[in-house]
């Protein structure tokens, strides 16, 4: 960076970068459970290490499914195939899951995502929790630490007909994990845990690690869908199965018809009812009954309210200024509805319809010196119910006819430029100043304070020296708060100006439009500042009036002359108001300001280059303050800058 500094200083810059990575399959540690203190996970998946049987089969323990003789190896909960990176970074569905998680309410994975399904197919599939429990209970199964071909586990041996499988440790000598297929929590699946003393199931971990799977045997048939509760209106009901046997639906309610069906993944179906409308003064409910080729049967309840008219118009009350506008009502409602208001000067779009809609009110101009009213009344065709919204129009004000109050305010960011023409690194930041320009047109005010010692010393300057904490040439502050360096390479710092303008739009939205009218006669220039402020807040407002144009002296170090026909503009010539910004304090919304300023133009001053520079200030207050220093609790809310003799109003966004 370039810079002249009045006193000599050191600037020491910085910057220290930390971080952290975190490596794959590093062990977590599954939180504490009881009976479940500090189990850590293997860094990776294990693979099958019981070889004999080596062909799966189904072994038959007389509990609910048949178990699986051997594992599947290793994944992360919810994929189907080994890899090398398990974590989160690595996880199929993300974090926060993309799926299985609190929007879509599934807790136990589909066949697609079971590896057990996927591989083996069939009426193969991974174990639910239930399962495991089942497994584990002491009432159904014996478990026996031991080895077999010299890898430790357990022999599971059933009470019910005395078949056993083998469960080998997977994570060291001593210790198991298995997943099941379901579901604790967004981030957790249950497990089994076991070590040399006795197994757990249901202990969660974290689902992008890579856990063994043992298969189970025997048919899956559930419906996914929660039982439902419909409107009375006529509608499609979507139910969700999962079945790895053939089924049909057995029974319907006769409300009810089937529209079709669709395929959502494997061994998953969607089922279509069409369901018509409840013109009863009763609910009424109903069952659907799937039946698979087992003849098991599972029923899906479906309640249908009855009608109810209902019709809700948001919100209750619309104000408007004395311009010409427009708002918008909500209307939400089950039948059909027409709209009247009660005065010629509010029209309603549309005048009538049927069920949810936005209605949009017009007003026209109020020209008169009392407010006005009117009612807006929404009715059901069956006049059952009526809402009605008033809308209320202000009395005409010169000041408030000024501004569109339903419209975002443009917005445009101050930046001032501390120089001097003795400087001779000052002509960098000011190619820098119109280079930002040029890369956001319209969005930028420039403000150039000469300092002590310049030709062209503006009186006020240390003022504002001292306020924003300036300690050389050249230097910039845009918008009251973020300071700007001169770097070697003018476009660096002119990015840096437009988005320090972008920080400000981002983190400050506009509460302010500023509207300017003067006249010269002779050298006595009349201005009227005309301040629409949004919102009740404390607020500042500076008045500067500048001078472009200006062909003098110049140091220019980067050139290696000093120029005699450089030529300065927006040079700050006289401070209209304080030049820290008169205080204006508003309690209401949408609040009209008028400020008159005067001033003789000093003779010096070339009368047809000159232009007022208005900025509000707005007091940071509850916003969070994004700030290089301590400049005091003010941010510079929006800025114009208008040729002398010209009226300015308000400009807006959109």
């Amino acid at each position: 960076m370039k810079k002249c500094v009045l006193a000599a200083f050191t600037l020491a810059l910085l910057v220290t970068a930390c971080g952290k990575e975190e490596k794959a399959n590093k062990p977590d540690t599954v939180p504490d459970q009881p009976g479940n203190e500090e189990t850590q996970q293997p860094e990776t998946p294990p693979d099958n290490v019981d070889p004999v049987p080596e062909e799966l089969t189904a072994v038959d323990l007389g509990l609910s499914v048949s178990w699986g003789s051997i594992n599947l190896g290793g994944v992360a909960w919810g994929e189907t195939a080994p890899k090398q990176d398990y974590s989160w970074t690595g996880y199929r569905w993300g974090n926060p899951p993309s799926k299985y998680n609190m929007a879509d309410g599934k807790t136990i994975l589909d066949p697609e995502d079971d590896k057990a399904s996927v591989q083996e197919g069939g009426l193969w599939h991974m174990p639910t929790l239930e399962d495991w429990k089942e497994l584990a209970s002491t009432s159904n199964t014996e478990w026996v630490w031991g080895k077999k071909n010299d890898v430790n586990g357990y022999t599971i041996t059933s009470k019910k007909n005395g078949n056993s499988i083998f469960l080998p440790a997977t994570d060291g000598p001593l210790n198991g994990l298995y997943w099941s297929s379901t579901l604790l929590e967004p981030t957790y699946a249950a497990s089994l845990q076991f070590d040399n003393s006795s197994p757990e199931a249901g202990t969660p971990n974290l689902r992008y690690i890579g856990l063994e799977v043992r298969p189970v045997y025997g048919p899956v048939f559930r419906i996914v869908t929660q039982p439902a509760t419909l409107s009375s209106e006529a509608q499609t009901l979507e139910v969700e199965i999962v079945s790895n046997l053939g089924y049909e639906i057995s029974s319907l309610p006769d409300w009810m018809k089937e529209s079709g069906d669709s395929e959502a993944g494997l061994n998953r179906h969607i089922h279509r009812f069409a369901v018509s409308a409840n013109e009863a003064e009763e609910s009424r409910n109903g069952i659907i009954v799937f039946c698979n080729e087992n003849n098991n049967c599972v029923p899906f309840s479906v309640t249908q309210n009855t009608f109810v008219p209902e019709l809700t118009v948001t919100p209750e009350s619309l104000s408007f200024s004395c311009l010409e506008g427009s708002s918008y009502l909500d209307v939400n409602s089950n039948g059909d509805w027409k709209v009247t208001c009660s005065e010629p000067w509010c029209e309603i779009m549309p005048a009538s319809g049927s069920g949810n809609a936005q209605l949009s009110v017009g007003v026209a101009a109020n020209d008169g010196k009392e407010v006005r009213q009117a009612q807006v009344q929404i009715t059901l065709a069956d006049g059952s119910i009526t809402r009605t919204v008033t809308v209320t129009q202000d009395a005409y004000d010169a000041t408030a006819a000024g501004v569109d109050w339903n419209k975002s305010f443009y917005h445009r960011s101050l930046v001032m430029r501390f120089t001097a023409t003795w400087c001779g690194y000052c002509p960098l930041m000011a190619t820098a100043l119109h280079a930002a320009m040029e890369k956001a047109p319209g969005k930028l005010v420039p403000l150039n304070l000469h300092g002590n010692g310049s030709d062209l010393v503006f009186n006020k300057v240390s003022i504002l020296m001292n306020q924003y904490a300036i300690e050389g040439y050249p230097s910039g502050i845009v918008d009251g708060r973020r300071d700007v360096p001169n770097y070697n390479d003018y476009n660096v710092t002119a990015s840096k100006i437009v988005s320090f303008m972008e920080e400000t739009e981002a983190y400050y939205p506009v509460a302010s439009a500023i509207g300017v009218e003067s006249a010269l006669e002779g050298r006595q220039l009349d201005a009227d500042v005309l301040l629409f402020l949004r919102y009740p807040d404390d607020y500042k407002v500076t008045v500067i009036l500048t001078e472009s144009g200006i062909i003098g002296n110049q140091t220019d170090y980067m050139a290696g002359v000093t120029h005699t026909d450089y030529q300065h503009d927006d040079v700050a010539r006289v401070a209209m108001s304080s030049v820290l910004g008169d205080d204006i304090t508003t309690t209401e919304e949408q609040t009209g300001i008028k400020r008159h300023y005067s001033v003789t133009v000093p003779t010096q001053y070339n009368l047809d280059n000159l232009q007022l520079v208005v900025y509000v200030q707005r007091a940071f207050g509850s916003q969070t303050v994004i700030a290089s220093g301590d400049y005091g609790g003010y941010y510079v809310d929006n800025a114009v800058a208008v040729p002398v003799g010209e009226t300015r109003m308000p400009d807006y966004a959109d």
